[in-house]
């Protein structure tokens, strides 16, 4: 065959995938790696009279079974860069359509680590979180459901749910309620400390502090904040005026209880409270957390 690549010389099956292209593979290393492509050759090995088996796979693609014939005969790949979102998403059917994550898993584990933070579309990020699905790799599953929300969780780009369950986007949308809500008790922090005194001192500051949040489109009523993702909260917030509350003893007034209290600050590290744990826990979403466990109300 013109079209046929040779991963390995001493090879005795012929994979043909999409495209019409086909690979020269070793009928070992494929039962080794897939179960079900072990499952598929057994009747071939049994009616076959001599010379290569041949596996049709119309469906699949070539670019992401090349990867996976390669580490599956434990060849050299080509680049060790992380693929593509959308070759990583080819590369997650396999794994999942031929159950052969255990082979996949070390270099899935590689790739997802090598993939560096810089501004992306949702729907890439929303590839590698599938990726990570599939491998169950809880890091990187965290990591990427983290920023996916963080963008703004465009649902349209979830809507379709390929390798994942129906209850993904519940899931999902459950999740940045709850960040929502914890984003808005931060940012509201500073106003329920000082709103029980009524000094000229606290008041003037708090006026203050609120106009501030408001030049940056932070007050949490408005349609400016309500648009704004999670990752823009936070950049706006560490552009706020820093600021510290002094204020010695007066009267019976105790607000200088609150002498040397820093706004920003205070806003700065509840956000990134909210960051840390604002991404999905896998064994949670899978149905089976140890760690955090369901308590019956």
């Amino acid at each position: 065959m013109d079209n046929m690549e040779i991963i390995d010389t001493e090879g005795d099956v012929i994979v043909t995938c999409a495209e019409m292209v086909s690979f020269l593979v070793s009928r070992k290393a494929l039962s080794l790696a897939s179960s079900k492509l072990c499952a598929m050759l057994k009747p071939l090995i049994e009616s076959e009279s001599g010379g290569c088996l041949t596996l049709c796979l119309p469906d699949d693609d070539p670019e992401a079974f090349r990867l996976f014939f390669q580490i599956a005969h434990h060849r050299r790949l080509p680049s060790p860069d992380s693929p593509s979102a959308n070759l990583l998403h080819s590369l997650a059917i396999i794994i999942d359509k031929y159950r052969c994550r255990d082979a996949m898993e070390p270099w899935g584990r590689i790739w997802l680590s090598q993939i560096h933070n810089r501004r992306r579309p949702q729907e890439d990020v929303w590839q590698f979180v599938q990726f990570a699905y599939v491998l169950k790799n809880t890091k990187s599953f965290f990591r990427y459901s983290r920023e996916l929300l963080s963008l703004g969780l465009d649902e349209s780009c979830i809507t379709n749910l390929g390798l994942m369950p129906n209850t993904t986007l519940g899931a999902f949308k459950e999740k940045k309620q709850r960040i929502s809500d914890d984003v808005q008790v931060a940012i509201m922090e500073t106003h329920d400390r000082f709103a029980e005194f009524q000094c000229a001192y606290a008041r003037s500051f708090l006026a203050d502090h609120v106009t501030g949040l408001k030049t940056a489109g932070l007050l949490p009523s408005t349609a400016v904040f309500k648009a704004k993702s999670f990752n823009q909260i936070q950049r706006d917030a560490k552009s706020l005026r820093p600021s510290s509350y002094e204020c010695a003893p007066h009267g019976r007034c105790r607000c200088s209880g609150l002498s040397g209290y820093k706004p920003k600050a205070s806003l700065n590290d509840g956000l990134e409270k909210c960051w840390q744990k604002m991404g999905l826990c896998l064994p949670c979403f899978d149905g089976y957390c140890e760690e955090h466990p369901i308590v019956s109300q």
